[in-house]
């Protein structure tokens, strides 16, 4: 599914819409659904706007519930990743403070979403990645390269380097903005290589750093 085609467009649904009748969409004062799975995961939220990353809470066949860090609006369409080979189209149905829920276009399996398999070349799928463009310092031992950053999550980062790097040596890498985190380098194909964060980044550190890049941007443009 093109990211575009789907978050193109904004509708206000009703409960007697043909597209969510019949669907449970997480509410707030029905949680006790037994078709709603209660789950505290992070995802990826792509709209028209920008992509970020949110706190899903519950998710049923029919939508979901999530904690945002930006501002929406009823009616916004966004696609949801919940993990690197899997996205969900919908729309924003309420807002809560900083909850929104969503409406699938389609149901989904719910069992197949949340499960954390294999792929076909036998890495496991990775946490959603957000694309950010940026430059890196790179420490390995003594030696120091300035990588080009391709996309960042919690847990890791790929980039872009004009040499080889030893693959499972220990690093540190330092984006601007951020304090320095510990990193493994887990492959090179190219010019690009994966580093793994080891502790992972704390959600919190990680969505302040990428809402005052947001508005650095802004301020530029």
């Amino acid at each position: 599914m093109a990211q575009g085609s789907a978050i193109t467009g904004k509708s206000r649904l009703t409960d007697d819409d043909p597209a969510i009748a019949g669907i449970f969409i997480p509410q707030p004062d029905r949680r006790q659904d037994q078709r709603l799975i209660t789950i505290l995961r992070v995802g990826k939220m792509i709209c028209a706007r920008n992509q970020e990353l949110c706190l899903i809470r519950n998710i049923s066949e029919g939508g979901l519930m999530a904690h945002v860090y930006s501002p929406h609006e009823v009616g916004d369409r966004v696609v949801i990743e919940l993990k690197s080979d899997h996205c969900v189209a919908g729309t924003i149905r309420w807002l809560q403070g900083d909850n929104v829920g969503i409406v699938f276009d389609e149901r989904v399996d719910v069992a197949e979403v949340l499960r954390n398999r294999g792929v076909a070349d036998g890495r496991r799928p990775r946490a959603p990645r957000l694309e950010v463009r940026g430059y890196a310092r790179l420490r390995i031992g003594s030696e120091t390269w300035r990588v080009e950053v391709s996309d960042l999550s919690q847990g890791g980062a790929k980039v872009k380097v004009s040499d080889y790097l030893p693959v499972d040596e220990d690093a540190v890498v330092t984006i601007d903005g951020l304090r320095p985190v510990k990193a493994v380098i887990r492959w090179q194909e190219g010019d690009y290589a994966g580093l793994e964060f080891l502790p992972i980044i704390p959600l919190e550190e990680l969505v302040q750093w990428l809402g005052l890049r947001r508005e650095r941007e802004e301020r530029e443009n």
